[in-house]
């Protein structure tokens, strides 16, 4: 093995200690090319960093960045998020009985926060339809003040979570992220204004609206983690990110995924996931999706 392949493998081995990433061909590549435009002098010293320091260590965290895709969009796999909204439903019922109920949701895999934004809007209706939130003058949803709502999105991208953070969203072209997202939902965003953009046309931006941005929150978390960073979470999302796992460390983050659930919590995984930890949940299985149920 050649000092560059020695120097590659090095990398590849604390991407998997310290976030699990598996090494694929594509992976191979990317950690490749960013060797590639190091100064030898300077190679060396950052593998020495990345293998010294922790995983939040900012050049840890800027070259997971480079290697894992954020494209995302609002109601990504509607038969999910149609089969989440009866389970959401089926948990605020219950709630709704209690003097002062709350309600929590994680997106584990939050990216820049549509799909947080979904489940949260999903869960605005759902609550307007009980009626336990009703519908202002201004267009807005105004929920009973004795609910406790926490809508909380972790990832370990300081890039997306920042996009996350802003709310802001650009729709042009085709692959824009309200592209799936049904026409009475953009009542939920606020259009802030268009520019031209070279290539591709006019770009309209839209932010969430501030009365549905109250309740979320965004906040950085590696998966690897032993412990998750909420509890008492009624649904608990980890969609598209396993594939860039170890088979290894997957019992594991389903595990501590549970962790953070109520006892007969949802919890919603990727189309090409399945459940690593059968005995502790129960699949239900929808048209063309599934959710897996924390059991007792």
């Amino acid at each position: 093995m050649g000092d560059e392949d020695a120097q590659l493998q090095r990398v590849l081995e604390c991407l998997h200690q310290r976030f699990g990433i598996t090494s694929t061909p594509i992976v191979h590549n990317k950690v490749r090319a960013t060797l590639e435009k190091l100064p030898v002098v300077v190679m060396s010293h950052w593998i020495g960093v990345l293998e010294s320091s922790p995983a939040n260590h900012p050049e840890s965290l800027a070259l997971v960045e480079t290697l894992t895709v954020h494209e995302t969009y609002f109601f990504r796999d509607l038969p999910q998020i149609e089969q989440t909204r009866a389970e959401i439903r089926r948990i605020l019922e219950i709630k709704r009985q209690s003097s002062y109920p709350s309600f929590r949701i994680w997106s584990a895999a939050c990216s820049s926060g549509e799909e947080l934004t979904t489940l949260a809007i999903v869960t605005l209706e759902e609550l307007t339809k009980l009626g336990e939130a009703v519908s202002t003058s201004s267009g807005g949803i105004e929920v009973a003040p004795r609910w406790n709502l926490d809508f909380f999105g972790s990832d370990v991208s300081r890039q997306v979570l920042r996009l996350a953070q802003d709310a802001t969203y650009r729709r042009v072209a085709e692959l824009h992220p309200f592209r799936a997202t049904p026409r009475q939902y953009m009542r939920f965003f606020e259009f802030v204004h268009k520019q031209s953009v070279p290539g591709l046309g006019v770009a309209e931006y839209f932010e969430i609206c501030g009365w549905l941005r109250r309740y979320m929150r965004f906040g950085q978390f590696n998966l690897m983690s032993a412990a998750p960073p909420v509890t008492d979470v009624d649904i608990v999302f980890c969609r598209n990110v396993l594939i860039y796992i170890d088979n290894d460390y997957i019992p594991g983050i389903q595990q501590m995924l549970l962790q953070s659930l109520n006892n007969d919590g949802i919890l919603g995984l990727g189309p090409a996931d399945t459940s690593a930890v059968p005995s502790q949940v129960e699949a239900m299985l929808g048209p063309n999706s599934v959710l897996y149920r924390k059991v007792k």
